[in-house]
């Protein structure tokens, strides 16, 4: 839709060209936005919390990006500017050019790794926090055994429980993602349509 927005000028005289994907106008960010919404309605008839599913999703789409990316690269799209640097691939109009995909690509499989560190340190602060108030349930019990006053594990609260929020992965997984991308941007060769 952002695309036909974008080029409303040209649709605007034959609309029926809106539904020929196979002439471009699919975006990365379209897909994004799709599939955010369709995991939202998911969750919603499933009555599930949408944070805690996109933290979980989170660190996988930047393994899909990457793959992706390299996709893209093998097929030549989205080339990068014209550049003299080492690493510069020739592409079919034979100019000298960054591989703006392969940046892509190898940022892509790093924030993966990084947000599978942070997803892992967060489960395994929350099982040591589970750990630490069992046993003080424990000593707890035992020290009001004489008043006859138990107290249950639900009527505690763990101080993980308390500052966990759902939802960190999910916005620290598009903060790097949109900071990434605006300065891979830089190397990258957009079409001009007016």
């Amino acid at each position: 839709l952002f695309f036909v927005l974008e080029h409303l000028g040209d649709f605007l005289q034959n609309p029926i060209e809106i539904f020929y994907i196979w002439h471009g106008g699919l975006t990365s960010y379209g897909g994004i936005l799709l599939s955010v919404f369709v995991v939202w309605l998911y969750v919603k008839i499933k009555k599930l919390n949408f944070l805690e599913i996109a933290d979980l999703i989170a660190p996988y789409l930047f393994l899909a990006f990457a793959i992706g990316r390299l996709g893209g690269f093998l097929s030549g799209q989205n080339p990068g500017l014209p550049t003299e640097v080492l690493w510069a691939v020739i592409g079919e109009d034979a100019i000298a050019r960054h591989p703006a995909e392969l940046y892509n690509a190898v940022i892509n499989f790093v924030l993966f790794f990084v947000l599978l560190k942070v997803k892992r340190n967060r489960e395994n602060e929350k099982e040591r926090q589970t750990k630490t108030d069992s046993i003080a349930v424990n000593i707890k019990s035992l020290t009001h055994q004489k008043s006859r006053t138990s107290i249950q594990p639900s009527q505690t609260s763990s101080r993980y429980q308390q500052k966990e929020k759902h939802g960190f992965i999910f916005m620290l997984a598009i903060l790097l993602f949109t900071s990434t991308r605006f300065f891979i941007d830089f190397t990258r060769q957009y079409e001009i349509y007016f």
